[in-house]
């Protein structure tokens, strides 16, 4: 049988001087010498790209890897192919053979030689991942300004983990001393700590923060002993500006990090802004070494953002507090980790309110000028307001936020907060600009990321919202917003999988977080599946059996499954012991107590014991809380059944400031149809219900049925329109609850 390929038992009977002479006539050796030419000439062109382009340096050995394994192929094609005519033709095994046909030979060394490219490819790219990627902030790194640093996590050179936190404080209290330089451009904390561990050429990391210097060190501490290096690097060329070691004893700390950061902004503003200095840096504000000992223990917990280490970290400060008393930037620690406790639902906003204003009252005493703490103060007065039921002046807010930025333009605080205040006003413009100016301080802040996502998201930018979320995760896996932020998307478009397995995942980056748990298996009530739902309702009632996200949830299971009776009683009750607002609970108990109590004829009653719980709860003239707020909303169920038209018009009319906000939210055209058909415009909200409502999937409002129930709802609900909207809705969600139920037939473990 005669083969198209090469035939090996020929090529073993050729004699050396044979098989030199048809390399010869093949011209083997012109394309050898042509390989090594173009192999030379890529792996210079990958070194100057690698390192312009921010690539780590690492990479690099992979193409060298791709010239080695590429000789042996290229040496089979060379005894194979041949140029002639400017075109690649395959060379005769003779001279008197002329057959230049492909043969099936070649189709193994194409492919051998294919699969071996793209595994060079692919194993470069997996190299450069490692690298974080700077897409969101490449534009600013382009345009990086001369005097601007980032301070790198000093690498704890003791030998004890448990030191770690002691070089990452030693690092945070720098980058909080040179961000007080108002000529310098600091890199934010989350972004420089981005690349910790990570062993990334200088300029890779400069060009990913943008950023024109790098400070970076070490630090070995041994019982009461401390050596600490210090090397401030221009990242351009790797020129060492300035570089100290320091031999000292642990009590002198902290004249070891005022004499560094004066020297980095003195040798920054000398070779840079043509001075010899700047204003005096304050530092972390003790000469306890005890207490800023806890403080940095407190803020390392902190950072971890998870239920237990917010506790653990409040605990810290207060015992760094105890230490000495006038530490006031562990005062204004203690108050972020308050806020944050309270986005967590670990903290009622009212009941924390007051500490939080008694801690920063003490901090603007000595220090006015604090503009951190100045702008939590704003937040507190803002909070304080809401729980007297005052009106708070967005507006006057959102000008002394902005006050607040152009003094510090530097601090990323001010500008998250007042981000919170934008999006809900639905300035999503403003609030997408103002995240972009965070992300060129804090280009790897996972979380800017998110609010990110989340604006666009109210936009109506799904694939933008959806790559933001993305990216965040890809700078840390470990964090359940995003999760939560992609089930949102999900939910909007009808994709009830997509929307569940989201949400297993932030449950299980964030295992004791009970409210995930809780959320899920209300949005399985929703759809009907009580076994599934249980499922979820288990774990979080194991982790909290009495918190508010578990209340909530007995009363959706009870609702859906249960009878009127019971779901009124749970919905009263809930009331009573005062229920918060974040997990929802407080205004679903609400809704609930006058929706039922309609349908069992007793509006009467529940209108006597709300006065009687909440005394002045129906004079709607006069201010109350929000939660009281909230209730009032809910309880024009009632009144409908109890007041004449204009008397319900003017109820109304006190309700328009808090009507308002809540038409900017995702259940704004709930509310805006509920409030024309209260006001009698039954067209206009029958135009709401069919365009707002009944336009997006059915489990965008997952129990939109209930509205329609509702009394005052019930001419919108007799338009023949509205009546075929509500079967599509049906039809849709049955076929959702199907795809949900055979998707978590198939998930064994959370």
């Amino acid at each position: 049988m005669v083969s198209n390929g090469l035939d090996w038992g020929i090529v073993a009977k050729f004699s050396l001087s044979h098989l030199l002479k048809e390399a010869r006539r093949r011209r083997v050796f012109r394309g050898i010498g042509l390989y090594i030419v173009a192999a030379w000439a890529v792996l210079q062109a990958a070194d100057l790209l690698f390192e312009s382009w921010g690539i780590s340096s690492s990479a690099l050995r992979h193409v060298w890897v791709g010239a080695i394994l590429g000789f042996p192929a290229a040496l089979i094609l060379g005894w194979r192919y041949d140029i002639a005519g400017g075109q690649i033709v395959r060379v005769a095994s003779s001279d008197a053979d002329a057959d230049l046909s492909i043969g099936r030979a070649d189709y193994i060394i194409l492919t051998a030689v294919a699969a071996v490219t793209m595994a060079i490819v692919y194993t470069t790219a997996v190299d450069v991942s490692d690298t974080p990627d700077t897409q969101p902030t490449q534009a600013a790194a382009s345009e990086v300004v001369a005097n601007s640093v980032a301070v790198l996590p000093f690498v704890n050179m003791s030998g004890i983990p448990d030191n770690e936190y002691f070089s990452d404080g030693l690092s945070e209290t720098l980058l909080h001393m040179l961000a007080q330089v108002p000529e310098l451009k600091v890199s934010a904390r989350t972004s420089s700590f981005a690349f910790k561990g990570k062993d990334q050429d200088i300029r890779a990391i400069a060009g990913a923060l943008g950023v024109a210097h790098i400070l970076e060190g070490s630090v070995q501490r041994a019982g009461g002993q401390v050596r600490i290096t210090a090397q401030l690097i221009r990242a351009d060329d790797g020129f060492h500006v300035w570089s100290e070691n320091y031999d000292r004893t642990l009590e002198d700390i902290f004249g070891i990090q005022d004499e560094i950061a004066q020297r980095v902004s003195a040798s920054l503003a000398l070779s840079l802004l043509g001075s010899g200095g700047g204003n005096p840096i304050q530092g972390i504000g003790t000469d306890n070494v005890e207490a800023y000992d806890l403080y940095l223990r407190a803020v390392s917990e902190q950072n971890r953002m998870s239920y237990e280490s917010l506790q653990i970290s409040e605990g810290l400060l207060k015992d760094a507090l105890a230490k000495d008393p006038s530490f006031h930037d562990a005062k204004t620690q203690l108050v972020s980790n308050y806020f944050l406790q309270v986005q967590g639902g670990l903290r009622r906003p009212q009941t924390a309110v007051a500490e939080i204003s008694a801690l920063l009252e003490q901090v603007l005493a000595v220090q006015p000028d604090n503009v951190r703490a100045r702008t939590w103060m704003l937040v507190a007065r803002a909070w304080s307001a809401t729980g007297t039921g005052e009106e708070v002046d967005i507006m006057a807010i959102t000008d002394s936020l902005r006050e607040l930025i152009a003094e510090a333009p530097g601090e990323v605080e001010p500008k998250q907060i007042l981000l919170q205040v934008l999006a809900p006003m639905g300035e999503t413009e403003d609030a997408l600009a103002l995240m972009q100016d965070i992300m060129v301080l804090d280009p790897m802040n996972s979380a800017v990321l998110v609010d990110i996502g989340m604006a666009y998201y109210s936009m109506g930018d799904r694939d933008n919202a959806r790559s933001a979320l993305n990216r965040s995760l890809e700078i840390d896996p470990n964090q359940p917003g995003p999760y939560q932020g992609l089930a949102n998307i999900d939910r909007e478009t009808g994709d009830g999988v997509g929307f569940v397995s989201n949400y297993l995942m932030a449950i299980k980056a964030d295992t004791q977080d009970h409210g995930y748990t809780a959320r899920l298996a209300n949005f399985l009530y929703g759809l009907g599946l009580h076994q599934q739902g249980d499922r979820f309702r288990d774990r979080s009632i194991a982790i909290a059996p009495t918190s508010s996200h578990a209340r909530r949830m007995e009363l959706v299971r009870e609702v859906q499954f249960g009878t009127q009776e019971n779901s009124l009683a749970l919905a009263r009750q809930m009331l009573e012991d005062g229920v918060d607002m974040h997990s929802g609970a407080w205004e679903e108990a609400s809704f609930e107590l006058f929706a039922i109590s309609e349908k069992l004829g007793e509006s009467e009653y529940v209108l006597a014991f709300a006065e009687k719980q909440f005394p002045g709860f129906a004079d709607f003239a006069q201010p109350v809380s929000f939660e009281l707020t909230m209730l009032r909303l809910h309880a024009l169920i009632a009144f409908f059944h109890t007041e004449t038209f204009d008397a319900l018009r003017q109820r109304l009319a006190h309700l328009d400031y808090v009507l308002s906000e809540l038409m900017t939210d995702g259940g704004g055209p709930v509310w805006r149809a509920k409030t024309l058909a209260l006001r009698g415009e039954t067209q206009a909200a029958i135009d709401v219900a069919l365009t707002e409502i009944f336009s997006k999937p059915a489990i965008r409002y997952v129990d939109i049925d209930r509205t329609f129930d509702l009394k005052f709802m019930a001419e919108v609900a007799a338009d023949p329109r509205i009546q075929q909207a509500l079967v599509r809705w049906q039809d849709e969600k049955v076929e959702v609850t199907e795809e949900v139920r055979d998707y978590l037939a198939g998930v064994e473990t959370l």
